[in-house]
């Protein structure tokens, strides 16, 4: 349980530190699209926060990569590669759509590749734990 209590704690305060660092360098440099018709605020707003939940994501897989007690599930290791890359082209995807709007088609394109990634780095399982009654 302190394993995963630990990843936990870990992923939430990078990603909560790193939120704050994109979101200030984002104002500073202006990265940040305009005012569209369907937004609700007036003033221009940096929406590059996924870039830091994805190195908050990657940091938690990394750490519970070289975790023994995680072993069981990093194995085989290409699925743990396969996921982190579908991640990274989601991330990519996500911060070119926040500064350039890109058009849902290519969106849509891209989560297909992700899973794909997936699919062929092993795929994943989820596992059901139900107490016996």
């Amino acid at each position: 349980m302190k394993q995963y209590l630990f990843t936990i704690i870990l992923t939430a305060s990078i990603t909560f530190a790193l939120t704050w660092a994109v979101w200030q360098l984002s104002l500073r440099f202006k990265l940040y699209p305009g005012i569209r018709e369907r937004d609700v605020h007036k003033t221009p707003k940096p929406r590059l926060g996924g870039v830091a939940m994805f190195i908050g994501i990657a940091c938690a897989i990394l750490v519970s990569a070289a975790n023994p007690f995680f072993e069981r599930m990093w194995s085989p290791p290409q699925t743990l590669w396969s996921l982190l890359a579908a991640a990274a082209l989601i991330a990519v995807v996500g911060m070119i759509d926040d500064l350039f709007d890109l058009d849902w088609m290519i969106k849509l394109a891209a989560q297909f590749l992700a899973a794909g990634i997936i699919t062929a780095g092993g795929g994943l399982q989820v596992l059901s734990f139900r107490s016996a009654t």
